[in-house]
Order: C-alpha cells, then structure tokens, then sequence
C-alpha cells in the first residue's frame, strides 16, 4: 500500500523553539511505515523522519511495547491538539520539539495512563538539503495561502454586512415583534407566533 497524508498543519508552534513549523505525517493505513515532514516557517529549512519500527524509537531498555497503530494515532492527536490551542496535548498524550546538537530535531511523544507508567517515543528529524529554487517555491506556497486567506475573511465580512444578512438577523431577532408589509389592498400583521391578514378594499 501506498503511503497518504493522514495529517497536515500550516502552522504548528512549540515551547522550546521560537519558530513555527509546517508539518505532515505520511501513514500506511493510518500506521506504519510512517513519515513525519517539517518545515521551519522563517528559514524555509525541512527535516524529515521515515519510521519503519516504532521499537526502534522507544527508549533504549524500555520494556514496555505498544501497538504501532496507538503509537501513530497518538502522535497525531497530540500534534492537532497542539496546533489548536498551543498545548502539548491532552493529560495522557503530550507533544514536543528540541533542537539536537547536529542541526537535527526530536520531536518526543509521551503518554501517560499506562498502569502510572509514562511512555516516550523519539522521533529524531534529520535536515534536508534545500535549494535557492525550493525555498521560493515554499515562499511563494505560503503568500497565495495567505491570499487565499484574506479572500476567504473578506467574503465572510461581506456577507455577513449584507442587506439579505441584516434582514434575516432582524427577522431571526428576538427583539422584533412585529413586522407590517403595507400594500393598498393587504396589510399584514406578524405578532409573536400569529399572523393576521386583514384585507381593505378600496
């Protein structure tokens, strides 16, 4: 099977670092093999991490072995929690990233609820070589996101300072108790649930 983007985040940022990060996860069926791709937002810098046994990335000793598919479903919880709000993750699921001594990074999962016992995976993200001609392209990638972004709140300011908007929230306003259309043979009469039609002729 092929391997499909299970998770991508535009923008994911973490307490020990001071710049953001673009990030997908690469999964099998949700599971492994797995590949976890980050790109430094500032920088235009990417690192990457293929992950075939998830053994492997367990502490050395560890005699705790959990199935790959929690493992990968966790890391993945963690990362949308931490993109959401800018926590780690939820009390049993945390998430974090270092910077290691040869310009690699650690993206460290930790779970707790284990019978008390904390379980911690490393993930170790080795830098990409990134040419003149990939960094325009990611630059160039994130202003039409950009664009595509202030479209998107600008069509969302018009229409809601719409005449059609202003109308329908007044009609669904608690406020309004009664409306009164008047023509020269109806006038119409909306109080509370009861509608009265009176018709005049001239």
């Amino acid at each position: 099977m092929a391997e499909e983007c299970a998770l991508k985040l535009s923008s994911i940022k973490f307490s020990r670092l001071a710049d953001g990060f673009r990030l997908h996860v690469d999964t099998v069926a949700k599971d492994v093999p797995m590949k976890i791709w980050m790109e430094n937002q500032r920088s235009k810098d990417e690192w990457e991490c293929a992950v075939e046994d998830i053994a492997e990335h367990a502490p050395r000793g560890a005699k705790y072995m959990l199935p790959s598919s929690v493992v990968v479903a966790s890391l993945m919880s963690a990362l949308r929690a931490k993109s959401t709000d800018g926590g780690g993750g939820s009390k049993e699921r945390k998430v974090e990233l270092t910077a290691g001594s040869d310009e690699s990074l650690n993206l460290v999962l930790t779970m707790t609820g284990f019978e008390r016992l904390a379980v911690e995976y490393t993930f170790s993200l080795t830098r990409l070589n990134v040419d003149a001609t990939q960094v325009l392209e990611a630059q160039i990638r994130d202003l039409l996101e950009d664009v595509a972004q202030l479209k998107a709140a600008n069509a969302l300011a018009s229409a809601q300072s719409s005449p059609l908007a202003e109308v329908r929230a007044e009609l669904r306003s608690p406020t309004s108790q009664e409306i009164s259309i008047c023509s020269p043979k109806c006038l119409f009469y909306k109080r509370g649930r009861s509608c009265i039609l009176h018709s005049r002729h001239l």
